[in-house]
């Protein structure tokens, strides 16, 4: 199934659009978001559901789990705004490049075995 970009957020359809339309242009908040979520996948050591799978290239709003909106200081720009990996059964630690995700307002990871503890960046 494909995302699509609207102006709101990320949704998904099985319809066919354009490449120039499918996926948002990257920026620095994807970039950095990349190289957190790059991190994490190799600090997973145990992925029985393949959620991580398709954890590959820089298209991070395509990711499973990983859910994009507009950035609220910058609605112009696509951020990371959530990660649902509930009944995931990972199992790894905790990268310190989450940080990297400054706009996370959700982390949903229960049933799953993470070790360590969240970096400074994600603690309320």
């Amino acid at each position: 199934m494909d995302r699509v970009y609207t102006s709101q957020t990320w949704h998904s359809s099985s319809s066919f659009l354009s490449s120039a339309h499918r996926y948002p242009p990257s920026n620095p908040r994807l970039e950095k978001a990349y190289v957190a979520l790059q991190a994490w996948k190799h600090a997973i050591t145990a992925d029985p559901k393949n959620i991580t799978g398709d954890w590959s290239g820089p298209l991070v709003c395509n990711y499973t789990g990983v859910y994009c909106t507009a950035a609220l200081d910058n609605p112009s720009q696509m951020t990371v705004a959530g990660i649902d990996l509930n009944h995931g059964a990972l199992q790894g630690s905790l990268p310190v490049e989450l940080g990297l995700l400054s706009d996370l307002a959700l982390l949903h990871l229960n049933s799953n075995a993470f070790r360590g503890t969240l970096p400074g960046r994600l603690r309320i």
